[in-house]
């Protein structure tokens, strides 16, 4: 199960759509200086197991939140919380539903009421807090009031509430914001952006609006975020084709660019120099700082601002496209493509000092934090925590062989970031890497005429009457079912199963470290 690797996988997806490993300066673009914190690998493995008491079977299951409706009444149960939330008496000629939202990390949820009086029908939203606190409630006879969401905003009627960490809170001084809020489907810092062919419009957080007009008319107009809450404006326009004067030809065609940058704090855009035709620019914000650091111990450095792909003009003419590292003035601090040719991503982390970065060809190589080459990993099957597969081998992340497991006759089952787990005919083994030395333990727990099932963050042991038992990667018996379970809901750090107990369901609610 993947969900809790959300935010790896987000770093990685900017990380490795990147062009290069090094930078024009001589140390600039050595992985130590894009990079802070020492790497630690983090098991997202199961570590408890809870039985719940739930009044019914959940209908609904949104974002965390069961909704459980009995007889003329309803409960919501928070799995985060582990607690009812929330009771509502329904009447005889009423129907609830329930729907659940995600702001920014914060979440909340509503009960969605129809009723039918003498052929009229009302409808009524209650938004609900995620601790079951009921923040307003709205009545319509035309349609179900829903509350509208953008980046960390939530509106609904006249109320706006922000995402403040994990919680909701409503903001006054920003309420006329509503009117636009659909709009608005950009944030950097504290400013929302609504971007259009021929202005963009900002509100900044104390809810002051203003439009911001580009000169004149493109054929196209293009904007990009910068870390601070800048603006990057390029525009382009097709000039004749005697023209003497243009900035770059593509397919015969000359073009005239120009590029102004939207100071933020000025609220005012100027035309600067940019020999550069953008393709893309990511901004590197404080919390995609935080989420890493808070994923492996290693985030981004300061000199890490914005990461775009910018394609040089010389003489002309567009040159193959170059990741660079951009300041928030739209000055490029350093050339990454410049030292490796051909590279598809920059460094990542992937242990404490060692860093990984792929080539267009599909190579992978494994560099230290001065950007020496330590290996190619180019034949490698497998890498997950500290554990390397290639060719029947487990190796360390110094690529240190520490089991040829195919000349001892095994057969690897699973890898997880802490440990290995292999087999030989009916009989299986925990293979441990422990700093220099190794330690190996038969799983006495799998019998011959066990069936073994391995997910991600644990593995299930079945004997032939059904009875499973449920195991941390370390061994460690979490919990033990009638039968085997079935997945319905998983949120964060939660998953939450049904078993059976002589016809009747059980619910088991298991957290992850």
């Amino acid at each position: 199960m993947k969900h809790l690797r959300t935010l790896a996988l987000v770093l990685c997806s900017i990380l490795l759509l990147l062009t290069a490993a090094s930078c024009k300066s001589a140390s600039g673009g050595k992985p130590k200086y894009l990079y802070e914190g020492t790497y630690s690998v983090h098991e997202t493995a199961w570590e408890k197991a809870e039985t719940l008491s739930l009044s019914g079977t959940p209908k609904t299951k949104k974002f965390g939140f069961l909704y459980i409706e009995l007889t003329n009444s309803c409960n919501v149960y928070d799995i985060i919380s582990g607690k009812k939330i929330a009771y509502y008496n329904i009447t005889d000629n009423e129907t609830v539903e329930m729907d659940a939202y995600e702001i920014g990390k914060a979440r909340c949820f509503a009960l969605l009421s129809t009723a039918i009086n003498d052929a009229a029908i009302t409808y009524k939203t209650m938004l609900y807090n995620a601790s079951g606190k009921l923040l307003e409630s709205l009545e319509s006879r035309i349609e179900q009031p829903l509350p509208t969401i953008t980046r960390d905003l939530l509106l609904f009627g006249d109320s706006m509430y922000r995402a403040n960490g994990s919680t909701l809170e409503k903001v006054k001084e920003i309420e006329a914001f509503g009117n636009h809020l659909s709009s608005f489907d950009q944030k950097m810092a504290n400013r929302y952006y609504d971007f259009n062919s021929d202005c963009f419009s900002v509100y900044d957080s104390n809810g002051a609006f203003y439009d911001i007009y580009v000169y004149e008319k493109a054929e196209h107009t293009q904007y990009y975020l910068l870390e601070n809450g800048n603006v990057l404006i390029q525009q382009q326009r097709p000039l004749p084709d005697d023209a003497s004067k243009y900035d770059y030809s593509e397919s015969g065609n000359k073009l005239q660019l120009k590029t102004y940058l939207w100071q933020a704090e000025k609220k005012a855009a100027k035309e600067i120099s940019f020999d550069y035709l953008v393709d893309s620019i990511y901004p590197i914000t404080q919390q995609d700082r935080e989420e890493a650091k808070e994923e492996n111990g290693v985030t981004f450095t300061d000199q890490v601002l914005n990461i775009a792909s910018i394609a040089p003009i010389k003489n002309n003419m567009l040159q193959t496209s170059v990741w660079v590292l951009m300041d928030n003035s739209g000055s490029v601090t350093c050339n990454l493509s410049e030292q490796y040719k051909g590279l598809s991503g920059i460094p990542y982390p992937v242990a404490d000092g060692v860093f990984a970065y792929e080539t267009c060809g599909g190579q992978t190589f494994y560099i230290d934090g001065e950007g020496n080459l330590l290996r190619d990993m180019s034949t490698v099957d497998l890498v997950r925590g500290q554990y390397i597969v290639a060719g029947n081998k487990l190796y360390d992340t110094n690529y240190k062989l520490r089991f040829d497991f195919g000349k001892e006759g095994y057969k690897l089952e699973k890898v997880y970031e802490t440990c290995a787990i292999l087999s030989k005919g009916t009989d299986y083994i925990r293979f441990t890497i422990t700093g220099s030395s190794d330690k190996t333990q038969n799983m006495t727990e799998i019998r011959a005429t066990d069936t073994v099932t391995f997910e991600d963050e644990y593995y299930a042991v079945t004997a032939s009457n059904g009875e499973t038992t449920y195991y941390a990667p370390d061994g460690t018996s979490i919990y033990k079912s009638k039968t085997q379970m079935s997945l319905i809901h998983a949120y964060g750090k939660k998953l939450l199963f049904s078993d059976n107990d002589n016809g009747k369901p059980v619910y088991v609610l298991f957290t992850l470290k």
